[in-house]
C-alpha cells in the first residue's frame, strides 16, 4: 500500500509539475537580457563549432561556465532554435527540484511531509519564474540541494557513496554557475557538523574518491580557458565576476542591505503567511534535541537533526547574500528548497495536532487583509502610472484578483473546518496564479518591441552591413539572437555623423524620442525602414 501511495505521489507531482513549468513556455519572446544572451551564446556553439569559449555579438564571455548552454545547443539538433529550446532546461531541472524535495522531504520526514513539502516547492512563486526563464539557476540549485542532501545523508549514515555522489553534484553545479557549486554545500554541512561536535568527519568528505570526479569535472574548462585567454580570463572570472562581486556592487546591481527581505516575501508567495510559524515551530525542534544531540558522541540517525541542517542552510544563504555587494533576486533560489522541507514538515505535525494554534489563525488573517490591500494598491498605482497597459491586461488582471481574493477567503474559512483543506486552498491559490501570470507573459509581448524590430531587421540586412545601438538600450540582447547579427554601441551623438556616413550601409537603433537631438547637428536625414514600440530602426541608405 505504502509503495502504491508513494508512487501515486510521485506521478500527481511530476504531473502537475510538467504541466506548470511548461505551459506557454515557448509562447512569448526572450526577457531582455540574460535569456536571449544565454541561448545566443549555445546558439553560437552551434555555428561556430567553438564549444569552449562562450562568444555573444562577437565578443568573448567569460562570466560563467558552459554547462546549461551545451545542453541547449544539444537541444538545437532536435528542435530547432526557438524560446523553447532556450527555457526547456529550466522547466527540466525546476521539475528535478520539486521530485528532489519530495525525496528528501519523505527520507527525512515522512511520505506525507514529503509530499506537502514538494507541493510547497511546485507552488512557490520564484522557482515557477525561474522555470519559465532561459538561464542557469534552477540547474544550480538542483545541483546544489542534492549535494547538501548528499553530503549530510553521508555524514549521518556514513556512507561513503553519498560523498561521491556529493562531490559528482558539486562537479555539475561549478560546471554551471562557478565556484559557489561547491562552497555553499561544503560550508553548510562544515557548520552542521561543528554545530554536532563531529568536526573530525568533515575530513573524510575530501578523502572520497569522488573528488577526483568533482575535479575531472569542474577544473578542464577552466584549465583550457586560461591556457587560450589567460590573464584576461583570469581577470574576468576570478577578480571581477567573483571578488568584485563580493565586495562592490557590479554591473549596477546595487541595493539596499535589507533587500533579500522583501524579495524573499514575494518569492515565497503564497506560502510566507505560514512561514514565521513553520520557521518558530523548527527553531523549537532544534531548541528541543539540541541538548541531546550535542551530549552525544555519534551523529543522529538521518531526519532527526533535519531541523539543525535547515536552519543552517537558510542561514548561511541568506546571510551570505545580504553580505555580498552584488545582489540580485534570484541570487537566494537555493533557499526555497530549505523553506519548502520546514514548510513540509510543519503541516506534517500540523495535521497530527487536534488543537488549532493561534499563529495558525493569525497567519491566515494577515494573507485575507494582505490580498485585498495589494490588489487596491496595484490597481491605483498602474491606474496612475500605466494607464494604457492596466486597460490592455484589465481582463486578465480581473481574473487574477478574483482567483486571489477567492483564494484567500475559502484559505481563511478551511482554517476552521479542515487543515488538509486549508492546505490544499493555498497550494490551489498558487497553482492557478501562476498558470494566469504564464497567461499574461504572452499577452507582454506587446509591450517587446524588439523580436519583431529584429525579425525584420534580419530580412534587410546583409553579412557586410553594420548593426549599431544607442548606448541607452544596452542590455538588449534580443536584437542579436533574433536578427542573426552582430550589434555595436554608440555613447554620445557626436559619434553620429561619423556612423552613419560611412561607405558601408548603416543599420541605428535608437529612441524615437531622441531621433532630433542625436541628429541635430547634422545635415543627414536618416532613413526610417522600421519602427518599434518606442523604437526607431534608420538607415543611411
Amino acid at each position: 500500500m505504502n509503495k502504491q501511495l508513494r508512487t501515486i505521489c510521485i506521478l500527481i507531482l511530476v504531473l502537475l509539475a510538467i504541466f506548470l513549468f511548461t505551459y506557454k513556455l515557448g509562447n512569448y519572446s526572450f526577457w531582455d537580457n540574460d535569456e536571449p544572451l544565454y541561448t545566443g551564446m549555445a546558439k553560437h556553439m552551434t555555428t561556430s563549432g567553438d564549444w569552449v569559449t562562450l562568444q555573444f555579438s562577437g565578443e568573448n564571455w567569460f562570466c560563467h561556465p558552459p554547462l546549461y548552454m551545451w545542453l541547449t545547443a544539444l537541444t538545437s539538433y532536435v528542435n530547432g532554435w526557438n524560446e523553447f529550446t532556450g527555457r526547456i532546461w529550466s522547466s527540466i531541472f525546476a521539475v528535478g527540484i520539486i521530485l528532489l524535495v519530495f525525496f528528501i522531504g519523505e527520507k527525512l520526514v515522512s511520505l506525507r511531509g514529503g509530499f506537502l513539502s514538494a507541493i510547497v516547492a511546485l507552488t512557490t512563486i520564484q522557482i515557477f519564474v525561474q522555470s519559465h526563464l532561459a538561464n542557469l539557476d534552477t540547474a544550480l540549485i538542483f545541483f546544489l540541494a542534492a549535494s547538501i542532501f548528499a553530503l549530510y545523508i553521508g555524514a549521518v549514515e556514513e556512507k561513503k557513496n553519498y560523498y561521491i555522489g556529493a562531490w559528482i553534484l558539486m562537479g555539475l553545479a561549478t560546471l554551471d554557475k562557478g565556484i559557489f557549486g561547491f562552497l555553499f554545500p561544503l560550508l553548510i554541512i562544515f557548520l552542521y557538523l561543528l554545530m554536532k561536535k563531529e568536526l573530525p568527519k568533515f575530513k573524510k568528505i575530501f578523502l572520497s574518491p569522488g573528488i577526483i570526479i568533482f575535479l575531472l569535472l569542474a577544473i578542464p574548462w577552466y584549465a583550457v580557458e586560461i591556457y587560450l585567454h589567460g590573464n584576461k580570463f583570469i581577470d574576468e572570472v576570478f577578480l571581477f565576476y567573483t571578488v568584485q562581486r563580493l565586495t562592490t556592487p557590479i554591473l549596477n546591481q546595487k541595493e539596499p542591505i535589507y533587500f533579500y527581505i522583501p524579495v524573499f516575501i514575494l518569492g515565497f508567495f503564497p506560502w510566507i503567511f505560514f512561514f514565521p510559524q513553520a520557521f518558530a515551530y523548527i527553531i523549537n525542534l532544534v531548541r528541543q534535541k539540541s541538548k541531546e544531540a550535542l551530549q552525544s558522541q555519534a551523529l543522529s540517525k538521518a531526519g532527526s537533526d533535519m531541523p539543525i541542517l535547515l536552519i543552517i542552510w537558510f542561514a548561511v544563504v541568506f546571510i551570505s547574500f545580504t553580505v555580498i555587494r552584488t545582489k540580485l533576486p534570484n541570487y537566494i533560489l537555493i533557499i526555497y528548497p530549505a523553506c519548502a522541507l520546514m514548510m513540509g514538515k510543519y503541516w506534517d505535525s500540523l495535521l497530527a495536532q487536534k488543537k488549532l494554534p493561534s499563529s495558525f489563525i493569525i497567519s491566515g488573517s494577515f494573507f485575507l487583509i494582505f490580498v485585498p490591500a495589494i490588489i487596491f494598491i496595484f490597481r491605483k498605482v498602474a491606474l496612475s502610472i500605466y494607464p494604457a497597459e492596466f486597460e490592455n491586461f484589465k481582463g486578465q488582471l480581473v481574473i487574477l484578483a478574483v482567483e486571489l481574493l477567492a483564494g484567500a477567503v475559502l484559505t481563511y474559512i478551511f482554517i476552521f473546518i479542515n487543515r488538509v483543506t486549508t492546505f490544499i486552498a493555498l497550494a490551489l491559490t498558487g497553482y492557478l496564479l501562476f498558470i494566469n501570470i504564464a497567461v499574461l507573459t504572452v499577452k507582454a509581448d506587446y509591450y517587446k518591441p524588439m523580436k519583431p524590430i529584429a525579425l525584420a531587421l534580419s530580412k534587410l540586412i546583409k553579412e557586410n552591413d553594420l548593426l549599431y545601438m544607442d548606448f541607452k538600450l544596452e542590455g538588449k540582447n534580443s536584437l542579436v539572437f533574433y536578427s542573426g547579427h552582430d550589434r555595436n554601441y554608440f555613447y554620445d551623438k557626436s559619434e553620429i555623423k561619423n556612423i552613419m556616413s560611412q561607405q558601408k550601409r548603416v543599420f541605428l537603433l535608437i529612441k524615437e524620442k531622441d531621433c532630433n537631438e542625436l541628429f541635430s547637428d547634422t545635415d543627414m536625414s536618416p532613413v526610417i525602414v522600421g519602427r518599434g514600440k518606442d523604437i526607431l530602426v534608420l538607415s543611411n541608405r
